[in-house]
């Protein structure tokens, strides 16, 4: 399992760094998958199973339920205002990660809790989910509109 995290950080990583997004933006794909996971994972496995997918380890279920985590960023990762500075990259890259990490380990305790190895920092983690889902969503929504607000220019006389 924690290879897995460790493959989606690397992941969500290089597609924060190279496609230059700003964090509000790809974070907001993040919540947004993770909404939709909570509400249509199991119906979307099931459709899949319906199809004569099988999956043993890790479940269906949890397959399904990072995968929509993860689609809608990934597919925001393509549209929106970019970052030219390296230094803005990989802090946006690194905190989208971590992230999307964040999200990708709640669905997995919400859909398969047995897969998820009971250490410290992970159940602490997990204990103040809430507290650090609203971090993230305010830190998203401070990039998108407080941090990077509209420029205007101003016209000369």
């Amino acid at each position: 399992m924690e290879m897995s995290l460790v493959l989606i950080f690397v992941i969500l990583l290089a597609t924060g760094y190279f496609s230059k997004r700003r964090f509000g933006l790809l974070t907001v794909g993040l919540i947004l998958g993770y909404l939709i996971s909570i509400n249509v994972a199991q119906l979307v496995a099931g459709q899949i199973q319906t199809q004569g997918v099988k999956l043993e380890s890790p479940p269906l279920l949890v397959v399904t339920g990072v995968a929509l985590v993860l689609i809608p960023s990934i597919i925001m990762a393509f549209i929106g205002p970019v970052h030219h500075k390296t230094h803005h990259r990989w802090i946006t890259s690194i905190s989208y990660a971590v992230s999307g990490v964040f999200l990708s380990l709640l669905t997995i305790a919400q859909n398969s809790s047995d897969l998820i190895i009971k250490s410290q920092p992970i159940s602490t983690i997990l204990e103040y989910r809430s507290i650090i889902l609203v971090v993230i969503v305010l830190l998203a929504f401070l990039d998108l509109f407080v941090i990077h607000g509209s420029k205007r220019h101003k016209k000369d006389k």
